[in-house]
């Protein structure tokens, strides 16, 4: 079985902070930390299993599995804006492969959840999602892409109000690489180090001989 760790207690956090501005209210987005742990823990927060923190969890037919918490949190604020906006985001696991090797807990073999929120201004909003592992994963080495994706989102819109957008110069998307271990060292970085060396059975070949050459 394989096992997760992100941080000290198997967390995986990211967070973006909305600045909204004046007129149009555009909302820039940079990113911030969550955790003072992430500077001290750097080297190992992409690792998974390294420290040998993770959770076992069920699923509902019995299985045990390898999972850990995703975490991240949104944020808005500035001058001259609504008190609260509406947001829908996309949280993706395992983004760059075809097959995904985890998905949620709460909502197995799926790997894709959608969902609106109502976010007041300087308020954090966060949100700590399991998610497992596939028991016989093969590949160990490819890392595992999450994301989140997010937009306003209005669900009763009034046309003759001016609405805010997002920063169009930054991307409205988080994501972060975490890597399964495989006991490659402190980096985790597996370099192939295999040698073959070829002896003949014999010293002379003797063009025509009935002889085999192994």
């Amino acid at each position: 079985m394989l096992s997760f760790n992100l941080l000290s207690k198997s967390f995986f956090r990211f967070t973006h902070r909305f600045v909204q501005l004046r007129q149009r209210y555009i909302s820039q987005i940079p990113p911030c930390n969550t955790d003072n742990r992430q500077s001290e823990n750097k080297s190992r927060e992409n690792q998974l299993g390294r420290e040998k923190s993770s959770t076992s969890c069920k699923l509902y037919d019995g299985a045990i599995v390898s999972c850990v918490v995703v975490s991240f949190c949104l944020e808005f604020t500035g001058y001259g804006i609504p008190p609260s906006l509406g947001f829908m985001y996309r949280m993706r696991l395992d983004v760059e492969n075809q097959a995904s090797r985890v998905f949620f807990l709460t909502d197995e073999n799926q790997n894709e959840q959608n969902v609106s929120v109502h976010l007041r201004k300087e308020s954090r909003y966060c949100k700590s999602i399991y998610v497992y592992l596939q028991n016989n994963v093969r590949d160990k080495l490819t890392p595992i892409t999450v994301e989140v994706t997010y937009h306003l989102y209005d669900p009763f819109p009034d046309l003759l109000e001016l609405k805010p957008i997002l920063n169009q110069n930054r991307p409205n998307n988080l994501t972060k690489q975490i890597n399964i271990q495989k006991n490659c060292g402190k980096d985790n970085i597996c370099i192939p180090d295999v040698k073959i060396q070829v002896f003949p059975n014999m010293k002379e070949f003797l063009i025509g001989s009935q002889k085999g050459w192994n």
